[in-house]
């Protein structure tokens, strides 16, 4: 009995330390247990984990790919479906019935 509870220790002690490891290298660690899918909690739960990615996406993403206004162009790589065009000034238009 002292085995099996001083090896569960030993684990938990030792997840622990990866999980602080992971999160200096700049990780985001997410525990979730198998128990945390049984029947009665497993809704609960998931949501729990989808609110999470969420935030964590939106944390990570969505504050750094936002682009002031007057700052867009060729330093930020942003096309749009075709490469730059020069469009020609003053020219008339053809008429079409000529």
């Amino acid at each position: 009995m002292d085995f099996w509870k001083n090896k569960i220790e030993r684990n938990k002690e030792r997840d622990l330390q990866e999980r602080i490891k992971l999160r200096d290298m700049g990780w985001h660690v997410i525990q979730f247990w198998e128990c945390q899918l049984k029947p009665s909690v497993r809704n609960e739960n998931l949501n729990g984990l989808l609110c999470t990615l969420n935030h964590l996406f939106l944390e990570n993403f969505a504050v750094y790919r936002t682009v002031p206004y007057g700052k867009a162009g060729k330093d930020l790589n942003l096309i749009a479906a075709e490469t730059e065009v020069e469009y020609k000034k003053n020219k008339p238009l053809k008429n079409q019935n000529n």
